[in-house]
């Protein structure tokens, strides 16, 4: 089964900005966006998840929220608070993604900051569902068939930073038929506080022509 897997390829990278580069594949115009709420606009579609308290051994009741107030394009985006008793922060998408085995996909959001350690870390991540050679469906998390490339890691926006576009590139596993479990999260540090704070918006999957 590994050996199936190494013939995908993921490859992410950092703009900031959009950028275009001469001969590079880019999404076509006809493409859609396989998100039907990557805006945000219903937060009924993404789950809201949180560790627990380090020193309290509490997991609190809201982690996450949508702010009204900030967004990339229009307002309303997800907001991950810091905190120093490191419990980590999630939203992931709730719906299965379909996509077409041996396809490229454009996958890109957008994060702002504020107040975030250099030790914290933010990432987008996701797996594939599949089917093997005898047709039994599964899933595998991306990153054990990609060892940390699979994560689109926001090291670049540590700190405080406007609104910053993070892209990748993966061309989808020959066997696998949806990308799931699409996940932001932030693992805060005991550096972190209430006063740390990431921004997510706009989010996209889109197959490349």
């Amino acid at each position: 089964m590994k050996t199936i897997f190494k013939t995908a390829l993921l490859i992410c990278a950092f703009f900031v900005g959009i950028q275009t580069i001469a001969g590079q594949q880019t999404v076509s115009s006809a493409s859609k966006n396989l998100l039907e709420d990557g805006g945000v606009s219903n937060n009924a579609m993404w789950r809201l998840n949180c560790g627990t308290n380090s020193d309290t051994g509490v997991k609190p009741d809201n982690c996450i929220s949508i702010d009204p107030s900030e967004g990339k394009k229009a307002k309303g985006s997800i907001l991950l608070v810091g905190n120093s008793g490191r419990e980590w922060r999630s939203m992931r998408y709730t719906k299965s993604i379909p996509v077409e085995p041996g396809k490229k996909y454009h996958i890109s959001g957008w994060v702002k900051t504020e107040n975030i350690s250099k030790k914290s870390r933010i990432y987008l991540d996701f797996n594939v569902k599949i089917k093997d050679e005898n047709g039994k469906p599964g899933e595998y998390i991306a990153k054990e068939l990609f060892p940390k490339t699979n994560e689109m890691a926001f090291d670049k926006v540590k700190g405080t930073h406007d609104w910053t576009l993070i892209e990748c590139t993966y061309i989808i596993p020959e066997t696998a038929y949806f990308i799931v479990n699409f996940r932001l999260r932030y693992d805060p540090v005991i550096d972190d506080s209430e006063s740390s704070k990431v921004w997510f918006d706009d989010f996209s999957i889109e197959e490349i022509i």
